[in-house]
């Protein structure tokens, strides 16, 4: 068939268009199709001879290595995985359910949580959700903590000695449990308003360590004196930045600060600090002085903020998000947000690049045509690379998984 006869000068969405016409004419070929795809994404791999190069000698090599096939209609979110990655753990935000999926990408379990009963996280939103080490998953609003075994149902509820301080809901970073700790980026249960007090952001222990076992905060720390948030007190979408455990220590990356601290845990000592060094295309965030005007997200639009990180063999890959020109940005609409010349904007501009690390080296900093999340360790995409995302299959969920060479 002309299926498997393709010009070596064809691009990968060529190919993608050639796969789809054929499963539409040919049924029985839907189910190969993605298992297809994944085999051509590992042949086409994303070097950065596709992409926008930088002026560092190096090629990475982006390797799609697996992927995730869910036979599933909706949208869903990867929220966390097991240690063993064994067992996924996503989210429908539509039908607010929780979904649990093997490594083979069969459905275990679908159950809404958010509704009233007696496995009820007594919420309508949850905030984190991660597994432990033992296969319970810990859900966190903020009502508390909510302990899970591993078919969803309810073991323990208890009320939290602090508040989560976070922008973000349903699948937010800021706790990260850790052996018989959590951590979290948090503020005392009286002390909301200190988020609000840009007076306060050097000195204010927003770092946490709390045991799981004792039900007690053991550490906590101011952000790092040397953080945008502190050099530059203002009102910021969310303070709280991505944790990683690994090799022993906790490593933090800030949203608005272009470095990795590297932390002792659970004692949140500092020991190191990678400064990330981006180039122009990256441009540090103003903070607005206050909450009360859309200033905010005209100052976002108009700026960069670090989206993730992950070590892969011997490297390390982190993204950012570039910034808008200020001068297309000041000529905005300012008396709204999300209308369609903002939307012009923001989609024109407000796309990812990437830089890879070695050895505590940049070696390259560029862009890839392909929106890349990254946690715990773990690179992966709900795309292919270089195929909108728009013209994909709609009755499964597909995750690719990548490794740097």
């Amino acid at each position: 068939m002309p299926l498997f006869f393709m010009k070596s000068d064809w691009k990968f969405s060529q190919i993608n268009l050639v796969l789809k016409d054929c499963c539409t004419h040919f049924p029985i070929m839907k189910k190969l199709f993605s298992m297809i795809c994944l085999a051509l994404c590992a042949c086409l791999t994303l070097a950065c001879g596709s992409a926008e190069k930088s002026t560092l000698h190096y090629e990475p090599e982006l390797i799609v290595t697996d992927s995730l096939i869910i036979d599933y209609l909706g949208n869903l979110q990867l929220l966390d995985f097991k240690p063993d990655r064994s067992e996924y753990l996503l989210y429908d935000f539509q039908r607010s359910e929780l979904v649990r999926v093997d490594q083979k990408g069969t459905i275990r379990q679908k159950a809404n949580r958010s509704m009233d009963g007696k496995d009820s996280y007594q919420s309508r939103f949850f905030i984190t959700a991660n597994y432990r080490d033992n296969g319970d998953l810990l859900i966190e609003t903020f009502g508390g903590l909510f302990v899970y075994d591993s078919a969803l149902t309810l073991k323990e509820k208890r009320k939290l000695p602090y508040e989560l301080a976070t922008g973000i809901i349903g699948g937010s970073r800021v706790t990260l449990p850790i052996a018989d700790y959590l951590y979290a980026f948090s503020v005392g249960t009286d002390d909301r308003d200190r988020l609000q007090d840009a007076s306060s952001l050097h000195t204010y222990p927003f770092l946490t360590a709390y045991d799981l076992a004792s039900d007690q905060v053991t550490a906590r720390e101011p952000m790092p004196e040397k953080s945008q948030m502190v050099q530059n007190p203002g009102v910021y979408r969310s303070m709280d930045p991505i944790p990683l455990y690994r090799d022993g220590l906790l490593h933090l990356m800030f949203m608005y600060s272009p470095e990795i601290y590297v932390y002792d845990f659970p004692s949140l000592k500092l020991k190191e600090v990678l400064n990330l060094n981006p180039e122009p295309t990256y441009r540090q965030l103003a903070p607005v002085k206050n909450n009360e005007s859309f200033d905010r997200f005209f100052s976002e639009l108009a700026s960069s903020h670090y989206t993730g990180f992950a070590h892969s063999n011997g490297y390390l890959l982190t993204s950012y998000m570039a910034a808008a020109p200020q001068e297309e940005v000041d000529a905005l609409p300012k008396d709204v947000v999300g209308g369609p010349d903002y939307l012009v904007v923001r989609d024109k501009y407000k796309n990812p690049y990437y830089q890879v690390f070695s050895e505590k080296e940049k070696v390259w900093e560029g862009k890839w045509d392909v929106d890349l999340k990254m946690h715990k360790d773990v690179i992966y995409s709900t795309h292919q690379p270089g195929v909108d995302p728009q013209v994909q299959e709609r009755d499964e969920v597909v995750f690719y998984f990548y490794e740097l060479k």
